[in-house]
């Protein structure tokens, strides 16, 4: 048995380690070789929001607002709900860290977006950076094929589906 001097170095020195895998990347699979593979993804790691919560869409191609009212309506889900940015230019400044820790929030699509934004953090875009943290709303990407794009076929499918899995409520 260690001393409590040796023990508190040995503790020092693994956070530091810990963090250095996590900024390489290397973290889970040291926590897998561990045994702690239960820690990855804790479910206490993500804040819970409303299923009556506030859908964002963030998307600068050519859908337009009251045709995303439009399906809100179809599907019983009240348009107080929708927050919407749907320009391309005012999308590069669009205040991302707004959805942090904001349980008001239940979930973000996205359509296609600027490759120079703020809010991408360490990350390659700013939908990355949401995806890759728990903090923000669950993230889901409007695809037309393999393409990022925000179409009124795939925002209804998208919400349809949500509303099927339970994640999101029909306010009426």
């Amino acid at each position: 048995m260690l001393n409590l001097a040796d023990l508190e170095y040995i503790l020092d020195e693994v956070r530091m380690r810990l963090i250095t895998a996590n900024r390489t990347g290397d973290l889970k699979d040291i926590l897998v070789a561990a045994g702690w593979a239960d820690l990855i993804d804790s479910p206490t790691q993500r804040f819970e929001s409303s299923k009556l919560g506030k859908i964002v869409v963030l998307a600068g191609d050519r859908i337009k607002e009251k045709d995303i009212k439009g399906i809100f309506n179809e599907l019983g889900i009240n348009k107080d709900r929708l927050e919407c940015c749907l320009d391309y230019d005012t999308l590069q400044k669009y205040p991302y860290s707004k959805l942090l820790y904001q349980p008001k929030y239940r979930v973000v699509l996205c359509g296609s977006m600027p490759h120079s934004t703020t809010g991408t953090g360490d990350s390659q875009s700013v939908i990355s950076e949401m995806e890759s943290n728990p903090n923000y709303p669950r993230v889901l990407r409007l695809l037309s094929g393999s393409e990022l794009k925000a179409t009124k076929t795939n925002v209804k499918e998208c919400l349809e589906g949500l509303l099927t899995e339970g994640y999101i409520l029909r306010d009426n």
